[in-house]
């Protein structure tokens, strides 16, 4: 299985309508809108939903002190 990605941090670059144009290229295919705020991938592509459910997220994220080497090298990502 071949994956691809298109992100940016930035709105308004062309990555919904970039992914749609893709997905028109490919036979078996399964697209996933990961908008927070505005997931509107369905707008472009009219999908039909085959299974719908509920999803409560994870619990808030912690730098754990004991594992965290103080390198600060996750400041530059």
């Amino acid at each position: 299985m071949k994956q691809i990605a298109i992100i940016s941090w930035k709105g308004g670059t062309g990555k919904t309508v970039t992914s749609t144009a893709l997905a028109t290229l490919v036979e078996d295919k399964v697209m996933v809108d990961g908008d927070v705020d505005s997931a509107n991938l369905y707008l472009l592509l009219n999908p039909e939903i085959q299974q719908e459910g509920f999803y409560s997220g994870e619990e808030k994220a912690f730098v754990d002190k004991c594992r965290y080497s103080g390198c600060r090298i996750c400041l530059s990502a």
